[in-house]
């Protein structure tokens, strides 16, 4: 049974991976925010579990993993990581000057 008016939500909030997949692909993120997102699954689904986990014990209502998608944005999320980790080739267009003694 659906509990929101949009019964496609209940079933992403059921089928997280589902939910993910289609978050990130409707987010209009670059190849290369992707790419680092599509590793970062596993990380984000344990946050939402660490989170959930919070809620419970504190008597608040749960967490539908859509709702905590949308409260952490992916673009926020990439705007926070080291220069290095968003531009992982970055050495390779500027490589380190070696002095020949």
């Amino acid at each position: 049974m659906a509990t929101s008016a949009f019964p496609f939500l209940d079933f992403l909030n059921t089928q997280p991976e589902l939910g993910y997949l289609n978050a990130l692909e409707s987010s209009g993120l670059s190849p290369a925010m992707k790419r680092y997102f599509q590793g970062q699954q596993s990380d984000i689904f344990n946050r939402f579990s660490l989170e959930s986990g919070r809620r419970a014990q504190s008597g608040a209502p749960p967490l539908q993993f859509t709702d905590y998608l949308a409260q952490n944005p992916f673009t926020e999320r990439y705007a926070q990581l080291p220069w290095g980790t968003r531009n992982p080739n970055a050495g390779a267009f500027n490589p380190s000057t070696r002095w020949m003694v």
